[in-house]
């Protein structure tokens, strides 16, 4: 598996990460909650 392009998605709420090979292939599909501002100062 080789990733030939990497696309990140960053949003208020979500972000998403998208790898696809030199094909355009998908290889990496993935999507997070984001940290709210009050629980990443919490983990600091």
């Amino acid at each position: 598996m080789q990733i030939g392009t990497n696309g990140i998605d960053l949003a208020k709420t979500v972000f998403q990460i998208h790898a696809v090979d030199a094909d355009g292939a998908t290889v990496i599909r993935k999507q997070h909650m984001a940290l709210s501002e009050k629980s990443s100062s919490q983990m600091i």
